[in-house]
């Protein structure tokens, strides 16, 4: 059902947990404010803290993702967290919106590297590049030219069966190539 849960909690005067915990989650608007904050941050950031930075961005991702009380360490694997298959393509996603145009996440990235720490060691080698790479200028457009239109232009007959002009001139109808008589 299509609902806007925000104006159903303020209608209610005792809202239900559940409702709490549906009210509470981060937007995506939020998540994409977030994201250009990183990767600015990333760029600003020297090599040897790149890693520190991930594995802070991480942290934070997780623990929205998982709804945990605070944040996460490094090196606690996320399926001793708590977190299933669909919480890691939530946490997947959320890495594709927070890295857009810059890393897309394989659908087992969670299960490739099973903690923050190497997650963060795999995002730094993946972004280290980019990070370090000028913001691309706008190309000009190329100028676009109408078709034209001749009247003594050729008209191409592609066909089937091998029946083109080329090869009924050399050869009788039906009769395609040697190849075609052994199928």
């Amino acid at each position: 059902m299509a609902m806007d849960w925000s104006v159903f909690g303020e209608a209610l005067e005792n809202r239900p947990p559940l409702l709490d915990e549906l009210l509470s989650v981060t937007s995506e608007d939020d998540a994409s404010a977030s994201s250009d904050d990183v990767l600015s941050r990333l760029r600003g950031t020297p090599a040897a803290e790149r890693e520190n930075l991930l594995v802070s961005f991480l942290q934070r991702e997780v623990q929205s993702v998982l709804r945990l009380p605070s944040a996460p360490a490094p090196t606690v694997g996320f399926f001793d967290l708590g977190m299933d298959s669909l919480m890691a393509v939530e946490l997947r996603n959320r890495l594709n919106r927070a890295f857009s145009g810059t890393y897309t996440a394989p659908n087992t990235l969670v299960f490739d590297y099973p903690n923050i720490a190497g997650l963060a060691g795999h995002l730094v080698g993946e972004l280290g590049e980019v990070a370090t790479e000028p913001v691309p200028r706008a190309q000009p457009e190329p100028e676009v030219r109408p078709a034209i239109a001749r009247e003594d232009d050729p008209i191409a007959i592609v066909g089937m069966a091998c029946r083109s002009p080329a090869l009924r001139i050399s050869r009788p109808s039906g009769v395609c190539s040697k190849r075609a008589r052994t199928r």
